[in-house]
């Protein structure tokens, strides 16, 4: 009898551990998802205490300011003229390695406020090493700023 229970008692504990593990993580009350291949909008970053917020432009590529993650270690972040890309790794939930960022096409952008915010962007992105994703927003920071993005849609490539 008293094995029975004994058994009974480590069953009901593995469970109650099992399920405690399997939580989601809470960050602002807001439930944390994975990232990856989701389209992600570019919200506002900030550079040595300046704010840059990109703004709609009649001559932008189309889906201009989204990042995605795909599942096999890339990214694809798009500027207001440009493609631009590499490779990650997310080392446990808030921490991420930018290994390698290069762009893809190199357009010149003739205004000088959005060449601003493109440059910067690159600046800022390339240097973050952490990374928040909640269900609504997805922040990267490093040594030079933050980066937020708002989600978007689910990235479905053949679109």
């Amino acid at each position: 009898m008293i094995k029975k229970i004994s058994i009974t008692l480590f069953v009901i504990i593995s469970v109650f551990f099992v399920f405690a593990d399997c939580e989601s993580e809470n960050i602002d009350n807001e439930q944390v998802i994975d990232p990856i291949l989701w389209e992600w909008e570019l919200e506002s970053f900030d550079n040595n205490g300046t704010t840059f917020h990109p703004e709609e432009w009649d001559n932008l590529i189309p889906d201009a300011y989204k990042l995605i993650f795909l599942s096999d270690s890339s990214f694809r972040l798009r500027t207001s003229v440009n493609e631009a890309g590499g490779s990650y790794t997310i080392l446990d939930t808030h921490k991420i390695v930018i290994y390698s960022y290069h762009e893809f096409t190199e357009v010149g952008q003739g205004r000088d406020n959005i060449r601003r915010l493109d440059d910067n962007l690159i600046v800022v992105f390339k240097e973050s090493d952490y990374y928040q994703a909640s269900e609504t927003k997805l922040t990267f920071k490093g040594t030079m700023g933050n980066v937020i993005f708002r989600k978007g849609e689910i990235y479905e490539p053949m679109k």
